[in-house]
């Protein structure tokens, strides 16, 4: 199972949390997660075929502490084991970057088609303007 699965079917049991899943020696966390933990910490998002934010193993005490300290629950994977904490400020902190998770996947999906589109068709250069003047 590749760690971006790992991370769905994690989130799919718990929702209401920040999942995080270990990946070599570091610790991702994707989706709208990962906005939450840029939002905090001002990480790089990487936004490639998922939208995720990673950090080393090292970090993953100053991360918990400011999550409890937020208040927001979270939920960290490794080895088939999961250890969680149990907060209620998730969903307040997964509305503020709501219409930036939401950006981000239109972002993807512009991306996506342009990437598939061979440009020498007239529907394909209208195709483009149309993109061209709704991100104007």
């Amino acid at each position: 199972m590749n760690k971006y699965t790992e991370y769905l079917k994690h989130k799919i049991e718990n929702p209401d949390k920040v999942v995080f899943v270990k990946i070599g020696n570091f610790y991702h966390t994707f989706d709208i997660d990962a906005l939450i933990i840029e939002s905090i910490f001002n990480y790089k998002l990487s936004i490639n075929k998922e939208i995720k934010v990673g950090f080393p193993i090292s970090s993953i005490e100053k991360i918990k502490a400011e999550l409890d300290k937020l208040k927001i629950s979270y939920s960290i994977v490794y080895n088939n084991d999961t250890t969680k904490n149990d907060n209620n400020a998730f969903e307040a902190f997964k509305e503020k970057v709501k219409d930036r998770h939401e950006y981000i996947h239109k972002y993807k999906y512009i991306l996506d088609k342009l990437n598939s589109y061979i440009f020498d068709k007239d529907s394909d250069k209208k195709i483009i303007d149309d993109i061209y003047e709704t991100l104007k």
